[in-house]
């Protein structure tokens, strides 16, 4: 039997992605994001940009706007073969994360969102200090992480994981969840051990779901239920080393 974590086996993801076609940005989209990322990355200094665990995100195409040189890997072959037959300006590429062919320092930043939480969302965490790892190797300038992980948490966790690939300053931003994602986290809050795509197919419970997306957009208070975290986090290495 494959004791290997679920969300790193590739069979998992091709499942996922031929169930769910739809366009997926976990936790914030670019309209999220651009405000904390744009005064940080800049494609006339640092144009190159790896995207590890891709996914069927918009980031990707939203950063080629921008004027960088996306690179894009991710496990399953299912969602790069439909994502990487449209006509994009980006390359997309079969790739397990945790142990890429690229050489050293070859990006000048390297970018995840969501892949280190999914790999470590388990008991097996050693996946996702290798993600990490990995990402510091290929590496010239600059680490970028969105995760859900607090500081307090996380910022151990990859501080660790990065010192075997070099030396790194660190900075931590908030960034507002998209309301998408806010929509989700409430339907697990409601309804706890329930499955979310189960939730949103009743009718029922959605109506409640969105009820209480609506309150929180405009701001009024849940007493029952509330949103567990409306917002996500951006961690930014730079190695220490680096030209620029």
């Amino acid at each position: 039997m494959d004791s290997t974590p679920k969300y790193a086996q590739q069979s998992f993801w091709n499942d996922r992605y031929r169930a769910h076609s739809k366009p997926e940005d976990w936790y914030a989209t670019w309209n999220e994001l651009k405000s904390v990322l744009s005064p940080l990355l800049s494609p006339s200094t640092l144009p190159s940009l790896l995207m590890v665990g891709c996914g069927n995100s918009h980031l990707s195409q939203a950063l080629a706007s921008q004027g960088f040189h996306v690179t894009n890997v991710d496990i399953s072959q299912v969602v790069i073969e439909k994502i990487g037959g449209e006509e994009r300006s980006e390359e997309y590429l079969v790739m397990d994360a945790t142990n890429m062919p690229f050489k050293d320092r070859c990006f000048d930043i390297v970018m995840d969102k969501g892949t280190f939480d999914a790999l470590t969302s388990g008991s097996n965490t050693g996946s996702g200090a290798d993600l990490v790892r990995e990402m510091g190797r290929v590496a010239s300038n600059l680490v970028v992480f969105v995760t859900f992980g607090r500081p307090e948490v996380r910022s151990n966790e990859l501080k660790s994981a990065l010192l075997a690939v070099g030396e790194w300053t660190e900075e931590v931003r908030q960034c507002a969840l998209s309301p998408s994602a806010q929509l989700a986290n409430i339907a697990r809050s409601k309804f706890p051990g329930e499955g979310l795509s189960a939730v949103l197919k009743s009718q029922t419970k959605l109506q409640l779901v969105l009820l209480e997306l609506v309150k929180h957009l405009r701001g009024q208070p849940s007493h029952e239920n509330p949103l567990r975290q409306d917002h996500c986090w951006v961690y930014l290495y730079r190695r220490l080393n680096s030209s620029a």
